[in-house]
């Protein structure tokens, strides 16, 4: 029985991650700046730095939840953040994200 539980509640929490990384994606697709940057085949280094930017705050919004309260560990992205940035940007500004998300454990 206890199995099943942890199941149930670790499906449950994912499919939360989902909900909150479908919202943000939502949010960030909005502005054309973001859009522009996005779709650009060959970055410079502004752009990086324009991507990360755009990325960092819900990130940081993400861990600051999670620090409230244990009810809260769905919205901490900032694993896939980082990684994602990490496949957009390159190593740097992969371990860039991940190193502007206050408070990692």
């Amino acid at each position: 029985m206890d199995t099943a539980t942890s199941v149930r509640d670790l499906l449950f929490t994912l499919l939360l991650k989902v909900g909150v990384a479908s919202s943000f994606a939502a949010l960030l697709a909005r502005w054309n700046t973001f859009r522009r940057v996005l779709f650009t085949e060959e970055r410079d280094v502004d752009q990086k730095l324009k991507l990360m930017m755009f990325m960092v705050p819900p990130l940081i919004v993400g861990v600051m939840l999670r620090l409230v309260g244990p009810a809260y560990k769905f919205a901490d992205l900032s694993l896939e953040g980082a990684f994602l940035m990490g496949l957009l940007g390159g190593r740097v500004w992969g371990r860039s994200a991940a190193r502007s998300s206050p408070f990692r454990r």
